[in-house]
């Protein structure tokens, strides 16, 4: 339909250079110690690369939801009017971002600090002095944007410019310091485990480990981070014995069909409802060994599930967990939008 295709190369181009210009200025002022300014900077270049990718898969991502002429941003959106038209609104970054991890399950960082991504550069949280959080802040930025750069065909070394060669150090640096944090982590409890086995004969052995085993549900519990975090069994990267993966389930309306034979002879097909379960890992504990891994960093440099996983009913066996309680609440989210 005319006036229906939105201007999209133009739109998007504006937007992923003006992230590059945000970049740049954040990284130099990384090397002048300029904290503040780095974390102000960065989650402002990802705001806008944010927008270009959310503008590419459809402009109508960018529309707020429940917002104050919300719908006549939207039919603007839709018709292609660029986000500078007159009486445009669009969403922030915290929203942005929850859309792209949304619509896709290796998004690189977790919530959390997507989230905090947004708070600091909203003033929602007070920068510590010194360069750890900026640089964590940093990082972050700079994994999102390696995230969305490819889907732009952006070239890499153009976004970072200048300061390509440090966005490259500071990414291996972050990818490092993972990688040894979990070779220690490892290594310690290897040797818990080396120390059981010497002190016990093997009988006396096999009931320890049966009886940590057993341990494994209120183990995982002291990694819960929030009211909706369960565990599903994984074996341990260290000792083999039986652990926890710790996340967040979600379930999903799905429908399969079926056909029917009537007494005429006809079919007609019949539909199926059911849910997908989904499970969104984010820690590890062994209750053997008692390896502990915090995060999808440690996780994916252990060989762990760190992105979102399709799980069946049985897998979420914590007593203290209610599937069909997650079901009802969705299903009335679905039914009645709230």
């Amino acid at each position: 339909m005319e006036g229906l295709e939105p201007s999209r190369p133009g739109q998007t181009k504006a937007l992923t250079e003006a992230s590059k210009r945000w970049m740049q200025k954040a990284i130099a002022a990384w090397h002048e110690d300029d904290w503040e300014a780095v974390c102000l900077m960065a989650p402002q270049s990802i705001e806008l690369l944010s927008k270009a990718v959310l503008w590419e898969v459809n402009p109508a991502l960018l529309a707020p939801m429940g917002a104050q002429d919300g719908e006549a941003s939207l039919l603007k959106l839709v018709r292609g009017d660029p986000l500078s038209s007159s009486g445009m609104k669009t969403i922030g970054l915290g929203a942005a971002l929850k859309r792209l991890a949304t619509l896709d399950d290796s998004f690189p960082i977790p919530k959390a600090r997507y989230a905090r991504i947004a708070d600091v550069r909203n003033g929602l949280v007070h920068i510590a002095q010194g360069a750890t959080e900026p640089r964590a802040i940093l990082v972050d930025c700079l994994r999102v944007a390696d995230y969305l750069i490819p889907k732009l065909s952006t070239d890499r070394s153009d976004f970072y410019g200048s300061g390509f060669n440090t966005a490259e150090a500071l990414l291996i640096q972050h990818q490092e310091s993972v990688e040894a944090t979990v070779k220690l982590k490892r290594a310690k409890s290897s040797k818990e485990l080396a120390d059981l086995r010497s002190n016990l004969d093997s009988s006396e052995f096999e009931e320890v480990v049966a009886m940590r085993e057993s341990e494994k549900f209120s183990v995982a519990q002291d990694h819960f981070t929030s009211a909706d975090a369960t565990s599903v069994d994984q074996d341990c990267p260290e000792c083999g014995f039986t652990g926890r993966l710790i996340g967040t389930p979600q379930v999903e309306g799905a429908v399969d069909w079926d056909v029917e034979k009537l007494g005429d002879g006809s079919w007609i097909p019949v539909p199926m409802g059911y849910w997908e379960i989904y499970f969104d890992p984010s820690a590890f504990a062994c209750p053997v060994c008692r390896l502990k891994l915090l995060g999808r960093d440690e996780l994916a440099a252990a060989h762990l599930p760190s992105s979102t996983l399709e799980v069946d009913r049985p897998d979420l066996d914590d007593p203290d967990f209610s599937l069909d309680e997650l079901i009802e609440a969705e299903s009335h989210y679905d039914v009645h939008g709230v």
